[in-house]
């Protein structure tokens, strides 16, 4: 079976997805294209690619961007259907909005007609209702709809997006994270990580670290990422700048390893405004961590409220009070730490993700 796979961005959690995925599918049963672009791509996303052209899975540049341009997405639809001719695949698979729109597009272009799939990670109407009329359209092109979590398929109903079926593909975590690297006796460390974006909600993570700071001025607060360059990002730099949190607020800035910062910390926050699954919850999860998150798509599903961290409200003046919990009771954060990395190692594994993916290939012709 010839299976195309169209992704953008090369970073985050849906590189990780469709990387991890093509590196252990069976190259036996499927014969693959894989379609990518640099255009967001991090440092590590070039020696992907190679690992995979070592499999022997073929690589194709198509660069792709962030937003609507016309004229740079026409040139990349066109790309996108002289490969799909070329290669003559089965079944397209588009991941992420740029990729998955403009794939099954292309799919319709081309004859023999292939089986479109997309797996969205969280979709663009989510961002802006100026998608929506975008997705609804897509959605009449779409074969088969994959979410990556239950609440995501219920996303789909929700915004009544059309598509001939839909399957849900639990994401997978990892068994190789590191050791708690905690140091004893240092404060306690509340950490979250991504871009400092719109999505993440970064504003909220540092408007709560002030008012926790306000009542427990020996914690340290962490953000592991760097700026986004979109209007939160200039909202966060200017409320830094007119709240400066004197030097107890650390910003990395991009690291090639956020676990390894992760496993110093004591809390984790997700606040994101929207997700599909929410990899880094996941990964402190592994990590024994409790969780503080927002009660969205994809987080829902990770985080038992009250048993493994905590789900929350978008405000700063209810959030505080849970993190405050947790700073004042090390026997509440084991706890909730060791139950949610219990829940995950029952749950979720790479080879059930790579063995659902294969499975629904099967049975999408």
């Amino acid at each position: 079976m010839k299976i195309l796979v169209a992704s953008e961005p090369g970073f985050a959690g849906v590189r990780r997805h469709v990387i991890d995925v093509l590196l252990h599918i069976d190259t036996a049963r499927f014969e693959v294209c894989f379609v990518y672009s640099l255009v967001r791509a991090d440092a590590l996303y070039a020696r992907d690619i190679e690992r995979l052209r070592a499999r022997g899975i073929e690589c194709r540049e198509v660069p792709m961007g962030r937003g609507i341009h016309p004229s740079r997405d026409f040139i990349a639809l066109l790309r996108l259907r002289r490969v799909i001719a070329e290669f003559k695949p089965d079944i397209v698979h588009g991941h992420s909005s740029k990729a998955g729109f403009l794939a099954r597009i292309a799919a319709r272009l081309v004859r023999p007609r292939p089986r479109a799939l997309y797996t969205a990670h969280a979709m663009a109407c989510a961002y802006s209702k100026i998608y929506w009329p975008l997705e609804m359209l897509a959605g009449c092109l779409t074969d088969c709809l994959v979410a990556v979590s239950q609440s995501e398929a219920e996303d789909f109903k929700r915004w009544r997006i059309p598509a001939r079926r839909a399957a849900v593909i639990s994401l997978n975590v990892r068994d190789d994270y590191p050791r708690r690297a905690r140091a004893e006796g240092g404060p306690i460390v509340i950490a979250a990580c991504g871009r400092i974006s719109r999505q993440k909600n970064g504003l909220l993570f540092f408007k709560t670290a002030v008012e926790v700071l306000a009542r427990h001025p020996e914690v340290r607060f962490r953000w592991i990422g760097s700026f986004d360059e979109d209007s939160e990002a200039k909202e966060v730099r200017a409320y830094i700048a007119s709240e400066p949190p004197a030097g107890k607020v650390e910003i990395t800035g991009w690291v090639d390893d956020a676990n390894a910062f992760i496993a110093e910390s004591d809390v984790f926050c997700v606040l994101s405004r929207y997700e599909s699954f929410g990899y880094v919850a996941a990964d402190a999860m592994m990590m024994a961590l409790p969780v503080v998150a927002t009660r969205v798509t994809g987080l829902v599903d990770l985080v038992v409220d009250g048993e493994t961290g905590f789900l929350c409200e978008p405000e700063a003046e209810k959030i505080a009070p849970l993190l405050e919990r947790l700073i004042e009771n090390p026997g509440l954060r084991a706890e909730m730490g060791r139950k949610g990395k219990a829940r995950l190692q029952e749950g979720f594994g790479l080879d059930k993700t790579v063995r659902q993916v294969e499975e629904l290939y099967s049975a999408s012709l």
